[in-house]
């Protein structure tokens, strides 16, 4: 679920289907780490 949230968020930053298609793995995985350190307690 987090990586299907991460992806999603990129979407948000383009105009639909935009961002995705310059997004890489190094910008996947650093996005989810991101949402990891937001979500613990």
């Amino acid at each position: 679920m987090i990586y299907a949230a991460a992806v999603a968020s990129f979407c948000c930053e383009g105009f639909g289907l935009t961002r995705l298609a310059r997004l890489n793995r190094e910008a996947i995985e650093a996005r989810v780490r991101e949402l990891q350190q937001m979500t613990r307690f």
